[in-house]
């Protein structure tokens, strides 16, 4: 798409100003691009472009991110209105994209005109219009298939190169998650949210017992023997490396006992936790259905790339969520360095993550990182407090007491998905392959 401007107003030649379109960077376009006209649709003197240029913008638009199909109505009262897997006619297409009310207004008309009309000299040589009038169109799926490349690139890196001083993978991160303290999804819920002390937040976590063990050092101190381990006994997990601890827990017993993997016969001894300090969470779950409260526009030449982030954030949820298994612990590398970089490098810093748990159906998993878990001051604490002492506490993820609860594993259940053989190769039967972006993205 070339600059608005390269387009001269000239006498006779109907243009549109910046007043005749709601879309936001299509009006700024205007009025920094091109020259100052009298809008052959309002008739006032403003900056103009020539119809046609705009029809073309349109055009190319269409051209890369519409599709045509079916028309299913769901209302028959509203202009507007959404079709469900179908389509919308072109007018109605045409005054969405350039964000005006009235579908049936001046500049959406010309601009539907030109763009299902033939000049007679393309007519006597057999042309056909761009368009059809009659067609329904649909914006296409974006697939972030640049991001998929450099995700995989920043995966590669951190797994092969440089896990420190990663420039490349560090630059991908601050893209990526550009702007993630304001993102929201459609039911207005933030991406990053607040927990704060007052909220009284209940968490879990817990000890796996294999039937030869003694529980004696649990029963005695749970509030130790259940807590994030300290810094010399921390293992390597999907959030952090060895030395670095994390509280990983969840938000009720059963996806806290599930995630432990116990075996049959064993025993699960969980405990509850509460927040001592405020803790800033991104939410992957809020984050696979995150909405822009202003809609990105179609003329803004970073739509494609813009469209493919918002598409691949959405699939993060998954990539951060799956399981791995022992002999796949490289896997975890990519998972740490996000975790680390969320808590140091975001401003102001994020501390901790909720995720889905792949082990318990909608269940919800929190890591803290250690941030989190460093020694607070002292502080006084109620009488009606549930956590009793009024010392320094070591930590700002406290077990609460007489909450500990034994569990012995009876039968283990598993979900199984099934698999089509094709000679020496296993697939997924396509009922129940799952495309993680979608057919259509609005």
């Amino acid at each position: 798409m070339g600059t608005f401007k390269e387009r001269d107003v000239r006498e006779g030649v109907d243009v549109v100003c910046d007043g005749c379109v709601g879309d936001v960077f299509l009006r700024q376009r205007i009025l920094y691009e091109c020259d100052m006209g009298r809008c052959s649709y309002c008739e006032q003197l403003r900056r103009c472009m020539p119809i046609e240029a705009l029809a073309d913008e349109v055009a190319d638009i269409l051209h890369n991110y519409y599709g045509t199909g079916p028309v299913i109505r769901t209302s028959k009262t509203n202009k507007f209105a959404r079709y469900i897997d179908a389509g919308i006619p072109l007018a109605l297409t045409v005054a969405e994209m350039l964000d005006c009310k009235d579908s049936e207004g001046p500049v959406t008309a010309a601009i539907v005109e030109l763009l299902t009309g033939s000049t007679d000299h393309d007519l006597k040589r057999g042309g056909e219009p761009r368009f059809k009038a009659d067609e329904l169109y649909m914006r296409r799926s974006i697939r972030p298939t640049e991001v998929e490349e450099k995700w995989q690139e920043f995966k590669s890196g951190v797994m092969h190169r440089s896990r420190f001083f990663n420039d490349h993978g560090k630059a991908f991160l601050d893209w990526l998650f550009e702007g993630i303290h304001h993102l929201k999804d459609e039911r207005d819920r933030e991406v990053v949210q607040l927990f704060e002390v007052e909220d009284g937040l209940e968490l879990y976590r817990g000890r796996y017992c294999p039937p030869s063990s003694d529980p004696k050092s649990i029963l005695v101190s749970p509030d130790t023997e259940l807590a994030a381990p300290p810094k010399e006994k921390a293992r390597a997990g999907r959030m952090n490396p060895v030395g670095v601890p994390v509280f990983y827990g969840a938000f009720d017993r059963d996806t806290c006992i599930a995630e432990l993997r116990p075996s049959v016969g064993g025993m699960v001894l969980t405990g509850e936790f509460q927040l001592l300090l405020d803790a800033r969470v991104l939410d992957f779950g809020v984050l696979e259905n995150i909405f822009d409260a202003q809609p990105m526009s179609c003329f803004d030449p970073d739509y494609r790339m813009n469209m493919e982030r918002r598409q691949f954030l959405r699939t993060l949820h998954s990539k951060i969520s799956s399981p791995v298994t022992p002999d796949q612990d490289q896997e975890y590398l990519f998972t740490q360095v996000i975790a680390e970089y969320l808590s140091t490098q975001v401003e102001p810093p994020i501390d901790g993550v909720m995720f889905a748990s792949v082990q318990h159906q909608d269940g919800i998993n929190i890591a803290l990182f250690s941030r989190v878990l460093a020694s607070i001051p002292y502080q006084e604490r109620a009488d009606d407090d549930p956590i009793i002492g009024n010392g320094p506490f070591p930590s700002g993820v406290v077990y609460i007491p007489d909450t500990l609860a034994a569990h012995k594993i009876g039968c283990v259940t598993f979900e199984v998905e099934p698999l089509v053989i094709n000679g020496d190769t296993i697939i997924r039967d396509w009922r129940y392959e799952q495309d993680p972006y979608g057919e259509w993205d609005y």
